[in-house]
């Protein structure tokens, strides 16, 4: 995405809908044809890895933390949509 063209790039994109409700939710913050880009919640990495053809390989997960777990920012750093791999980018 270029800076100069980040309007043209992004129209595509659309907020997407509340997941893992059960286990502290994530929302969905931007979604395209190659799935979740980009999302935020409460729940676990491990829990996002266990929902198959949902997040596009590259997705973004800001966790939110709670009063014991401190906030981290995740990449989805799978090849492919079918099998996600959620790895720590801060601490």
């Amino acid at each position: 995405m270029s800076a100069g063209n980040i309007e043209n790039e992004m129209h595509e994109m659309v907020a997407g809908k509340t997941l893992l409700t059960t286990t502290g939710g994530v929302r969905t913050m931007y979604r395209d044809e190659d799935g979740i880009l980009m999302c935020r919640g409460k729940a676990t990495a491990t829990s996002l890895e266990a929902l198959t053809d949902q997040y596009a390989p590259g997705c973004l997960y800001f966790f939110k933390g709670s009063s014991t777990v401190t906030a981290h920012v995740y990449k989805n750093s799978a090849v492919t949509i079918t099998a996600p791999l959620f790895q720590v980018l801060t601490t």
